[in-house]
């Protein structure tokens, strides 16, 4: 992971599925939104969740998605961007076809903080 950018969606209520997501990454490129660069420690500890976390084959399942889902791309080392999404304590790769789920009560402690910072809402993350 070289560079990771948060898509500015933080009001969008969350979706009722995995295919809405599909809707955002699309409609993100078409209304030009606004990126914020996660750089420093932040993008370090992000590297280092995802490291650490269980990761699986994405489910090719429907399945529901929570309300508090916060949108990403990632440019890898290769210089491909992947589309990615947070919802609770999972991490998703779309266009890798990965989840990252993280078990460490530390770094979910975290990715609830960096939550709150980006979207001033408070995330239990348990």
């Amino acid at each position: 992971m070289e560079a990771i950018n948060l898509y500015e969606l933080f009001n969008e209520g969350g979706m009722n599925s995995q295919t809405g997501v599909f809707g955002v990454f699309s409609s993100v490129q078409t209304d030009s939104v606004r990126t914020i660069p996660i750089v420093g420690s932040e993008l370090d500890t992000l590297k280092a969740i995802m490291s650490e976390a269980e990761k699986s084959k994405r489910w090719k399942i429907q399945y529901k998605t929570t309300p508090h889902l916060l949108f990403f791309e990632m440019t890898d080392s290769d210089n491909a961007k992947h589309r990615m999404w947070l919802d609770h304590n999972v991490l998703t790769d779309l266009d890798a076809d990965v989840m990252y789920f993280v078990k460490d009560i530390d770094h979910k402690q975290w990715l609830s903080s960096f939550y709150e910072k980006y979207t001033g809402e408070y995330l239990d993350i348990q």
